[in-house]
């Protein structure tokens, strides 16, 4: 006899139930009929958790379990592309005009102050990372600031942080889209080609083991045998390439790449076990990939699950030990995702009518939760 699928629930919220199961990942009911309905055209990690972008070009937060407004966000004037550096605090958007602003947030959250910069060509995309940017310019050129700016040198010296100090990227084609790690930076060029720039001590830049002490700064390069590429993720020691096929290719830390326990540096720089990828993204630690499913969109991720971003699993803080998905691993309740993103301590996905998200949520823990819990309807 087939044993009986044990599931218990918790009143998250007013509007919101929790359930989680001791077979699978559980689900989150809705409560009640008045959840936005605008699509998610794109999430971006916030200070404490993460914020998206309506369609509409309105911001909304969620903060350390709860909905937040967007604060000095909701000022940017009508946001194209949204981009934030988790825990570091800073973020950006790029408005319909093609002007970059940008606020910084300080340790408590608190909304800095707002700056809006503009270039004689348009913006047209901005990504952060814990140390710096870059933003993808209207003609496909390329610039950078902080750890990722093309002249610094990470021993020694002094880093501006600031976007107002970018320098342009030296590329041999235009770049159609780009990605940014702690030290590092990657660009998709319009010829299938991917260069990548900054810290290499992973070989997270040209596929060439590192040994994860050298810090010197590598000059753009392109990285070996990549002519295909769609697109590109980078976490903060490791760089993941989406080909033309659907295959994903990833190099630099092992914990990162999704090639299976970290005591295997031979599979460095090779493919991934998926195939039929749509797109890629990434967060400080972890990458997810989006592919065509039975139900459509399934979303499969690995590298760090602390906290359960990954799998909705409260319990697995595990003090300084760090907690890993060695392999792309199914993330449960979460089907036809049309966008998604991850945070320092989220994972958040849009079906087109509601988002989804897991991680974040530390009343799970505080009420006695057990076992893993499924995704919940966030109202941003």
């Amino acid at each position: 006899m087939t044993k009986p699928l044990q599931r218990s629930c918790l009143l998250v919220s007013a509007a919101l139930v929790g359930c989680s199961s001791d077979v699978d990942l559980g689900d989150v009911q809705q409560g009640q009929d008045n959840l936005p309905s605008s699509p998610i055209v794109q999430f971006a990690p916030s200070p404490l958790g993460m914020c998206g972008l309506h369609a509409t070009g309105e911001v909304g937060c969620f903060h350390a379990g709860k909905p937040a407004t967007a604060g000095v966000i909701a000022k940017f004037d009508r946001p194209m592309r949204l981009a934030g550096a988790g825990s570091q605090g800073p973020m950006c958007t790029v408005g319909w005009y093609g002007q970059l602003s940008c606020s910084g947030y300080s340790t408590d959250g608190r909304v800095g102050s707002l700056k809006t910069m503009r270039w004689d060509k348009n913006f047209v995309d901005v990504k952060l990372g814990f140390f710096g940017g870059c933003v993808l310019i209207e003609e496909g050129s390329v610039a950078c600031w902080g750890t990722v700016s093309p002249s610094v040198e990470l021993r020694g010296g002094s880093i501006d942080f600031g976007p107002a100090s970018a320098e342009v990227v030296r590329l041999p084609r235009p770049a159609v889209q780009i990605a940014v790690g702690e030290n590092h930076a990657c660009a998709v060029l319009d010829d299938g080609t991917v260069y990548c720039h900054g810290n290499n001590a992973y070989g997270q830049v040209n596929t060439e083991l590192g040994d994860g002490h050298d810090y010197d700064f590598t000059p753009p390069v392109a990285v070996p045998g990549i002519i295909d590429a769609k697109q590109v993720a980078v976490t903060a020691h490791a760089t993941c390439v989406l080909h033309a096929s659907g295959k994903v290719t990833c190099f630099g830390a092992a914990d990162q790449t999704g090639l299976g326990p970290v005591s295997a540096p031979s599979a460095h720089g090779q493919p991934t076990e998926l195939e039929g990828v749509t797109d890629i993204g990434s967060g400080r630690l972890s990458v997810c990939a989006r592919r065509a499913g039975i139900t459509g969109g399934d979303l499969y991720c690995w590298g760090s699950n602390d906290c359960g971003v990954l799998d909705g699993n409260p319990l697995a803080c595990d003090g300084y030990e760090l907690q890993l998905l060695e392999r792309p691993t199914l993330v449960g309740g979460m089907h036809k995702v049309q966008t998604f993103g991850l945070s320092d301590n989220m994972l958040c996905a849009n079906d087109g009518i509601f988002s989804w998200c897991l991680g974040g949520r530390y009343d799970y823990q505080a009420a006695g939760a057990v076992g893993h819990w499924g995704p919940y309807v966030v109202p941003f």
